[in-house]
């Protein structure tokens, strides 16, 4: 209560990959693209409403969100299959290592018919766990570097090609 309506929005930058302090001029193109931007992002997003502007008339958008994703061309899925093809017959030992962010854009069911039909030796990290059914034959564990237990590292770190799936190294 010290007049700093801003602090807030300040604060969420650290944690949002947008913001937007909404008024009556800009509340739906704004409130439009946070969502886009989050939508795209798979990340949160901060929107700012004033009490005074929560019950204002605003013109209402004409468009429906439709966020804008990356195509990809045939001719590139092409070269990528090649390449990991040629990359996998190279390699004596293959492994996966997964995290949070196949579970987020939605990878966990490919992931794991991936790992039901070739059972590779796959792991996840902390945030990743519940990703794969840890039945599986080929799941080793949930891979924490040194803090590993010796069959993750093995398999992690003894491999000569790891698929990394969501891993966001930092």
């Amino acid at each position: 209560g010290d007049g700093d309506f801003q602090r807030f929005q300040r604060m969420s930058t650290e944690v949002t990959c947008c913001q937007a302090m909404l008024t009556p001029e800009n509340a739906c193109g704004e409130i439009d693209r946070v969502l886009s931007t989050l939508l795209i992002q798979r990340k949160p997003g901060y929107l700012q409403l004033p009490a005074d502007v929560a019950k204002m008339v605003v013109q209402p958008p004409v468009n429906v969100i439709t966020p804008s994703l990356h195509s990809v061309q045939p001719t590139q899925l092409e070269t990528l299959r090649v390449v990991l093809t040629d990359k996998v017959r190279r390699s004596k030992r293959v492994a996966l290592l997964a995290d949070f962010l196949a579970w987020r854009f939605g990878a966990r069911p490919v992931l794991q018919a991936w790992m039901d039909e070739y059972p590779l030796p796959h792991a996840c990290l902390m945030m990743g766990k519940g990703l794969f059914d840890e039945t599986n034959p080929g799941f080793v564990g949930l891979y924490s570097g040194a803090a590993s237990s010796p069959r993750v590292l093995h398999a992690i770190e003894e491999a000569d090609l790891v698929f990394c799936a969501g891993v966001k190294f930092i």
